[in-house]
């Protein structure tokens, strides 16, 4: 067995430090709720991602505002001063550590080092494990309820159609069986063929055989000619323009 005082006492202050400072760093989520019990809405969400997908969530109005729609707050375990405190106390003891770590023989910083590298690679296995492993969402109760047809939205589908975002915004409206979040939201260009493509998407939401791809396109189509007529009129309409003339000055 290998007597080495400062490594014992370098081990001690480095496991104080981590103590301390994991202590002082603890909280919980502070979760959104309704102050009133007044009867509301359904919380429904959704989600828009930078891909270009569309979640839906649907959901009570108390779980949308823990969720989604509430602030992010937390609850620390310790106050400001007292977190102040003892992450100062943490790091007079990471100091001490190595103070200590400099005495000690080189056997001893060997194993040491190690160790903590393998905790360190230890840690950072953990933070690829999925979040069901790492958060406890046992208050919830969830179920995927996508319909068959819309599912893998991603991929194309057995008639040929491929996955696109006016498809996939197709399949949101049909969920949803409105167009108010995705004109509030901007989650189509305001132009006036996808104005009047989301109307039609609308008025048609029951029926999963609408062609929402081709309307899209026939749309358009008739916007590009409709433009291109209107640059036509305004260039056979051409005016000249004059300089205006300077006066001569002495």
């Amino acid at each position: 067995m290998i007597q080495d005082g400062a490594a014992v006492l370098a081990l001690i202050a480095m496991s104080a430090a981590s103590t301390l400072i994991g202590f002082a760093s603890h909280w919980s989520p502070k979760l959104a709720s309704r102050p009133t019990d007044v009867p509301v809405p359904d919380g429904d969400i959704i989600i828009i991602t930078r891909d270009g997908a569309f979640i839906v969530v649907q959901c009570s109005e108390e779980i949308a505002r823990e969720l989604y729609i509430g602030p992010e707050e937390c609850n620390y375990l310790v106050g400001d001063q007292s977190f102040r405190i003892l992450v100062g106390i943490g790091t007079l003891l990471v100091i001490l550590s190595v103070l200590f770590l400099g005495n000690c023989n080189w056997t001893m910083q060997a194993v040491i080092a190690i160790i903590y590298i393998i905790l360190n690679a230890l840690y950072w296995v953990v933070s690829l494990f999925q979040e069901k492993y790492l958060w406890d969402l046992s208050r919830y109760d969830w179920q995927d309820v996508t319909p068959k047809y819309m599912a893998n939205a991603d991929s194309s589908t057995e008639g040929g159609s491929s996955p696109s975002f006016t498809r996939t915004l197709w399949f949101a409206i049909q969920v949803t069986r409105t167009i108010q979040w995705a004109t509030n939201s901007d989650a189509a260009p305001k132009t006036a063929a996808w104005k009047a493509w989301l109307e039609l998407a609308e008025a048609n939401c029951g029926d999963k055989d609408w062609d929402a791809i081709g309307e899209k396109d026939r749309l358009m189509r008739e916007e590009r000619l409709r433009v291109g007529a209107q640059r036509n009129f305004v260039d056979k309409q051409g005016t000249s323009a004059t300089l205006p003339v300077r006066a001569e000055t002495a």
